[in-house]
């Protein structure tokens, strides 16, 4: 069984199993990327067209998309350039 120490945060483990005299090893990995954009993918030359309370749509060369708010992080004050969660599935409005 594996319990964390005070500083867990640092993941440090103890193992039952393995028991090493009480000493703590450092074998336990975060539960996730402490990168805050691993799990997006940057969209350059984006146009805000129309912004709901919960929605954008957004334009770029390919076409017009909608993204929830939730989803998506601007990387500047100008909003061109933006992070979209890498799952969310982008559906093009057909024109």
């Amino acid at each position: 069984m594996f319990y964390l120490d005070g500083e867990g945060l640092n993941g440090h483990c103890y193992n039952e199993e393995l028991d090493l005299g009480g000493e703590y090893y450092n074998s336990c990995k975060r539960p996730f990327n402490q990168n805050h954009n691993y799990y997006h993918s940057k969209y350059y030359d984006l146009k805000i067209i129309h912004q709901t309370e919960k929605a954008y749509l957004l334009e770029n060369n390919s076409g017009k998309f909608w993204v929830p708010k939730k989803l998506c992080r601007f990387k500047n004050k100008e909003k061109t350039e933006a992070y979209i969660w890498k799952n969310f599935e982008i559906k093009y409005l057909e024109e």
